[in-house]
Order: C-alpha cells, then sequence, then structure tokens
C-alpha cells in the first residue's frame, strides 16, 4: 500500500523514498525514473526535481527446496549475493512453472535462507528455475530541494506528486505516489508492549505461528486509519503535536482492530469487546478530542496554535 512520504525540512542523509511496482505478478522492473511535481501544478510544467531511481539488483537462484511441501515453509534458501536481502522489503519469488508470489523476510541468514512472515504458497525446487528477485525502486530525497523553506506547502494545499517511469515485461509503466515537505513527521509510539499492559494475554490469542506479527500489524493498520481520518477531516497529520494524544488515539484503534479480527482475551464475547472498544474509540475521536485546544501547525513556519478540532475522525 502506498502512502505519503512525509521528507523533513533542511535535514540531509534521511529516508528514501521507495515504491514497489503494482505489476509485480508480471516480472521485475528492469529500469526507472522519476519526476517531483508540485501537487498543484501541471505535469507540463517543469518538475521540482528528477532524482535517481535505483532498482533492487537482487536476482539469486533457489539453492536448496523450498516451498509449500518443506517442513518450514517459510523458509525460503538462496545462493549468495553481492546484493542484500534486507528485512521487512519485498521480494518476487518465482518458480519453473512461472508461479509467483511476494515474500517479506522477518529474519535472514546472509547468503544462506530468509525466513518469510507468511508461508510461501508455492514449490520451489534447488537450481535455475527458481529465483528471488528484487523489487524496490527508491531515491534519495534532493538536499537542495529539502533545504529551501518555501517547499514546505501549506498543509492544506496539495502534496507534491512522484510520477514513477518504470519498465516490466518489456512494457513502460507509470505510477502516481505523494510527497511532502514537513518539519515534523508524524508518529507514534505504540509498541507490543502497550498492547500487553491493556489486554495481557493478547500475545497469547493470535497464532504461535504469526510470532507477533498480527499484533504489529494490527498497530499499523490503527496508524493507517489515523492518517487517513485525519487527512478525511482536511488536516494533515503531522500538524498535531501531541504525541500523547496520537498514543492514546492509536492505542485504542488497535485495540478495536484486534477484536474484529476475533482476538479477544480470556472468554470475552468478541462482539462485546468489539462494541466495547468502538466506544472508546469513539468518545475518544468525538468527544474528549473535539473538545480539546489540540496544538496544531497551521502554517509553514512550525508554530503551533490553539485550535478547536471540529471532527477529526470519522465513527467506523
Amino acid at each position: 500500500m502506498d502512502r505519503t512520504h512525509d521528507a523533513i525540512y533542511n535535514v540531509t542523509s534521511q529516508d528514501r523514498v521507495e515504491m514497489y511496482p503494482p505489476e509485480w505478478m508480471e516480472g521485475v522492473p528492469s529500469s526507472a525514473t522519476a519526476s517531483v511535481y508540485d501537487g498543484e501544478r501541471s505535469l507540463d510544467d517543469a518538475a521540482d526535481f528528477e532524482p535517481t531511481v535505483t532498482v533492487d539488483a537482487l536476482s539469486v537462484t533457489v539453492d536448496a527446496a523450498s516451498g509449500s511441501n518443506q517442513t518450514d515453509p517459510k523458509k525460503l534458501s538462496y545462493a549468495a549475493s553481492t546484493n542484500a536481502v534486507v528485512i521487512g522489503r519485498h521480494y518476487l519469488v518465482e518458480n519453473v512453472d512461472t508461479q509467483r508470489e511476494l515474500v517479506t523476510p522477518i529474519r535472514v541468514v546472509t547468503n544462506d535462507y530468509l525466513v518469510a512472515e507468511d508461508d510461501l504458497r508455492y514449490v520451489y525446487a534447488s537450481g535455475s528455475g527458481s529465483t528471488l528477485k528484487g523489487l524496490r525502486l527508491s531515491f534519495p530525497i534532493d538536499a537542495t530541494w529539502a533545504g529551501t523553506e518555501s517547499n514546505i506547502l501549506n498543509p492544506k494545499t496539495p502534496p507534491y506528486k512522484v510520477v514513477w517511469g518504470y519498465t516490466v515485461d518489456s512494457i513502460v509503466r507509470r505510477h502516481y505516489t505523494y510527497l511532502r515537505l514537513v518539519r515534523q513527521r508524524a508518529k507514534h509510539n505504540i509498541t507490543i508492549a502497550d498492547i500487553t499492559r491493556r489486554w495481557p494475554d493478547a500475545p497469547d490469542q493470535e497464532h504461535r505461528k504469526h510470532r507477533g506479527l498480527a499484533l504489529r500489524y494490527a498497530i499499523d493498520d490503527a496508524w493507517g486509519d489515523f492518517r487517513f481520518d485525519v487527512r478525511s477531516e482536511g488536516y494533515e497529520p503531522s500538524q498535531i503535536r501531541d504525541t500523547e494524544l496520537i498514543d492514546r488515539i492509536v492505542l485504542t484503534r488497535t485495540m478495536n482492530r484486534l477484536a474484529r479480527t476475533g482476538n479477544t482475551p480470556g472468554n470475552r464475547d468478541p462482539e462485546l469487546l468489539i462494541a466495547e472498544t468502538q466506544k472508546e474509540y469513539e468518545h475518544l475521536f468525538t468527544k474528549v478530542i473535539s473538545s480539546l485546544h489540540v496544538g496544531l501547525d497551521e502554517g509553514t513556519e512550525g508554530d503551533a496554535t490553539n485550535t478547536p478540532v471540529q471532527r477529526y475522525f470519522f465513527s467506523r
């Protein structure tokens, strides 16, 4: 899922902007370009900057039988490579029958094998017929652009457009993502430990094979809900300075998401728990938050104002 990338004003050597081509079922990208445009300008205008895009060059063979017919269906063995396999990135694995799937490593033994988040769905024989390849396209933030204060857009204006051009299976493709230059990134500090403090047996409610991933997914999805709801009300998450408030909301939403996926403490009735956590979520959103004066950065200078929040969130 694409998310708007927040670049930080006047910071060098920051996170790269990245994208994974949605056409991965057709193969990996062979070349790529990117152009960044002001969100209010036409693509016929000059780009703000045109960075050099790096295509993940990993391409190795599977060097030991792996996949759904093995004792550990999450393990994928691969040959040595000068290009690293990185935990958390997405890769394309393909077998001799041209069956393809995405794998996301949660553990890597360099130049030996990786352990994927999910069970592999297909069978991968050892040899040249089965391969593991990189998909990630990325580029660095232009230091001059990031260091120019006037490039910080008012939060209510459209974000910068990133226009990606790349070739997959000999066909030129185009994809859009979005970018903002901000003084401070929106963030939360919720961890699995925060969940277990409120819900001590939560880790026991997910399947052992998930190894804590279900809880991390719930936190990430709750954070995505928050960002979506804030933007739906015409604000940007980076405008909100009160991280304690953000954490409380994200934690509540996480508990609700866990309940909706059947993760309930003890012998609690799932439907009742869903209703209770939803009620708490709505209370925080529509009662507490709407009645507070929250510190907002309403312009581009980085100063905060006390502005009554009209309605930041939807009741889901």
